[in-house]
């Protein structure tokens, strides 16, 4: 019987990687293998970790300037874990591969898979001058010990962020919030009471369905370095901390001090915990373990999700017509919270662009990959050609124009097609981030700084509601006023080596499904089974090495850091 099994789950992986090849070779297929279009355009396979989407990308005004500009349309290859594990067996990867950990760069190196963009560098020239801190720290710390540059990192930027919302927050339905009294809030767990409240006045939409206070999903939770429960580990960014970034370990900011996940007093227990209570409550969704992100946006834009941990999670489901209607999400911070401020990012972030060294299509994915460390590039592609979306005036300061406006507000596409940030957000990854200042309009990338005209438009019904309560323009204004803010240590951090990663791993073998197990506990007395089970099963497969890896290294970097502040 143990033979039949072992033969099964063989079987099964084979299976999976044939589909996964097969996947490939479609998308290949489909793309012109490398080929080049019959008004001559060269289609690059682009394999993107963080896209939504995937197939070939055209009809859109980015679309559009990256044929002007470069000559190449896009495939991009579905996001799928088993098919960058097949296209890494078969030894054949697309012309342009992006990825989020390093330790899958290195992974590329010593397979020989990619190109070394040193010997390009006449045809990276917007990378090189742009990013020289960033190249040299990859070239230190993610090339194998070659010393070669083999990747470029995501998102560089050499300023904080100045205004506007943040990423990490506390986002529920202001509407129903303020009609169940806007009570206080101390602690994250006083949203429990306050959303079964407003679940049990609103028990469906508009169309019948089951509205809960929060949804999940699995998708997120595994990566080649482990996996945990995504959502479940959310927390310490709202009370002085951090844990994505260090797997296993936390790390607490506003004490200065680092922890395991598996403590008592770990946020990470806190976290199951509070998903644990909700699921008691009937308020979280009980689909959640089954479901993906995408399933669970669709629920979000259906408005059956009342949280989200995010400024921007709620899916389509702020519409301008509700929003003129004071409905929505807004941020509603807690009296306790402590929200971390990332650094400047002057090495970037771990999400690479990689050049697949067997590409049929070099020069071409040069110029794309380039593309993107280029001020102009990402302007392009955020916010179309100067005169459509915005402009500049008789002194030079840019501004959004008029249609501008319809089409942030999703009123109207561009005449091209598309809405506004498109080209960065289907592929999900840009070398230089928004927030950096463009050398010649002297004003950030993403408007947030742009002065505004008499035509623009007022604040929405919703928008105007909530800043006359919370007295703030912004997020990052509520916080300030509020001493709300941690600042995160700029700290970056070595890949870890191949056996950390093998322990990590059969770590993340329990971890992530018996974290969905515990949420799902019948009670607290099997909740407290459950976790005692799943800390004795991670130490026994190692975590402890893991973690104290981790530990090194956090404290290292924070003491190396200095080289990289540039």
């Amino acid at each position: 019987m143990k033979t039949k099994r072992m033969t099964i789950a063989v079987l099964t992986m084979f299976l999976s990687l044939v589909l996964a090849v097969s996947a490939f070779a479609a998308g290949r297929s489909q793309s012109g293998a490398g080929g080049t279009t019959s008004d001559g355009l060269v289609t690059l396979d682009v394999y993107s970790g963080p896209a939504n989407t995937s197939g070939i990308q055209a009809n859109s005004y980015w679309t559009d300037i990256l044929k002007e500009d470069l000559g190449v349309q896009l495939n991009l290859l579905p996001q799928n874990r088993d098919l960058f594990n097949a296209m890494m067996a078969s030894g054949e990867l697309p012309d342009v591969v992006i990825v989020h950990e390093y330790a899958q760069t290195i992974d590329m190196i010593k397979a020989g898979l990619l190109l070394n963009l040193d010997e390009h560098r006449a045809k990276l020239p917007n990378a090189y001058a742009n990013i020289p801190t960033a190249i040299q720290y990859m070239k230190d710390n993610v090339s194998n010990d070659t010393g070669n540059l083999y990747a470029l990192p995501n998102g560089i930027t050499n300023r904080p962020q100045q205004v506007g919302n943040l990423n990490y927050g506390p986002y529920i339905r202001w509407d129903l919030y303020k009609e169940q009294g806007m009570p206080v809030l101390n602690e994250i767990e006083d949203y429990l009471p306050l959303l079964k409240k407003m679940v049990d006045a609103h028990p469906t939409n508009e169309a019948g369905q089951k509205i809960y206070a929060f949804g999940g999903w699995t998708d997120w939770d595994g990566n080649a370095n482990g996996a945990t429960m995504f959502a479940a580990g959310i927390l310490p960014r709202l009370y002085g901390g951090d844990r994505e970034s260090y797997l296993y370990m936390e790390a607490d900011y506003a004490n200065n001090i680092t922890r395991s996940i598996l403590d008592d007093n770990s946020w990470y227990k806190r976290g199951l915990k509070f998903f644990f209570t909700a699921n008691q409550m009937g308020i979280f969704d009980p689909d959640s373990i089954n479901q993906t992100w995408s399933e669970y946006q669709t629920k979000a834009t259906a408005g059956r999700i009342l949280f989200s941990w995010w400024s921007w999670g709620w899916g389509d489901f702020g519409t301008q017509e509700r929003s003129q209607q004071k409905i929505g999400f807004r941020l509603v911070p807690f009296t306790n919270l402590k929200h971390v401020l990332d650094p400047p990012s002057y090495t970037g972030s771990s999400w690479s662009y990689h050049i697949a060294k067997n590409t049929k299509n070099l020069d071409a994915a040069l110029r794309f990959v380039d593309y993107f460390y280029s001020y102009d590039g990402i302007l392009n592609l955020a916010l179309g050609r100067k005169g459509t979306y915005w402009d500049q005036d008789s002194s030079g300061e840019p501004y959004i124009t008029q249609l501008g406006w319809d089409i942030r507000n999703r009123v109207r596409e561009f005449p091209n097609g598309g809405f506004v940030g498109d080209g960065l957000n289907v592929i999900n990854s840009y070398g230089l981030a928004t927030r950096n200042v463009h050398p010649v309009l002297k004003r950030e990338l993403s408007t947030d700084d742009w002065i505004k005209k008499d035509f623009t438009p007022p604040d929405t019904a919703l928008v105007a509601d909530w800043k006359s309560i919370m007295k703030a323009e912004d997020d990052l204004d509520y916080y300030r006023q509020h001493n709300m803010l941690i600042q995160r240590p700029f700290a970056p951090m070595n890949p870890p080596p191949d056996n950390i990663l093998q322990i990590a791993a059969r770590v993340g073998q329990v971890i992530q499904p018996m974290s969905w197990q515990i949420v799902y506990a019948r009670d607290e007395a099997e909740f407290n089974r459950l976790w005692t089970d799943m800390v004795q099963r991670a130490k026994g497969v190692g975590v402890d090495t893991v973690i104290q890896w981790y530990t090194d290294e956090f404290n290292r970097a924070k003491t190396s850091s200095a080289k990289y502040v540039k």
